[in-house]
């Protein structure tokens, strides 16, 4: 697997769930007056809302730390083959170990999200069958087609990050050890999960969710 291979593979086009509401004063999002019933249904939203960007931030700190302990093997195995001796060193087992306790995070977070699908589409079945608020309806459909993409990206670069896993402790060149390095981070499913979410960090009073 190359970069470019990567890339390529990741390379979806835009997509904007959310933006921002500035042209009035007077918030657009989510405000119903008292006779109209939400079921519940936008604390939802807002709660899941809070939970992506706590999923994201788990994503990342796993992300970084990953970075530094494939960076740690590539330096064993470059010193391994630079002396000759084994390609499996003993400290390499451990460091292995350790990169693969990661994807236990990156798979819970692929699960929050696909719990997150569950209930959006629990509360549209809930809205159609009372047949009523068919403008919230629509909201969250459009939550569930963001939260579809969203974990469609994750899954990609899930499944870049175990390619990595699965190999940079049999690299058998230094070409392809930099090059799983270089695959870890560098994608883009990486920099569209990233637009996505940091577009979740604003005000609940300023935003909508919005083709």
């Amino acid at each position: 697997m190359s970069t470019r291979k990567v890339q390529q593979d990741l390379n979806i086009s835009g997509f904007s769930p959310l933006k921002s509401n500035n042209q009035s004063n007077t918030p657009k999002s989510n405000t119903k007056s008292p006779s109209v019933k939400d079921y519940g249904i936008i604390e939802a939203i807002d709660t899941a809302r809070e939970k992506l960007i706590s999923g994201y931030d788990k994503w990342k700190i796993a992300t970084s730390n990953g970075c530094q302990c494939i960076n740690i093997i590539h330096n064993i195995k470059e010193k391994a083959r630079k002396s000759g001796d084994t390609l499996y060193p003993a400290e390499l087992e451990n460091y292995s170990k350790k990169l693969e306790s990661f994807i236990q995070v990156f798979q819970s977070v692929i699960f929050q999200v696909s719990t997150l699908v569950t209930q959006m589409r629990s509360s549209i079945n809930i809205l159609s069958t009372m047949n009523d608020n068919d403008e919230l309806k629509y909201q969250i459909t459009i939550v569930e087609k963001f939260l579809i993409e969203l974990r469609s990206l994750y899954e990609k670069e899930l499944k870049v990050k175990s390619y990595v896993i699965e190999n940079i402790a049999h690299t058998n060149s230094t070409e392809d050890s930099y090059l799983l390095v270089t695959s870890w981070s560098c994608n883009s499913s990486s920099n569209e999960i990233y637009r996505l979410i940091t577009q979740l960090k604003i005000s609940p009073n300023d935003y909508k969710w919005c083709t």
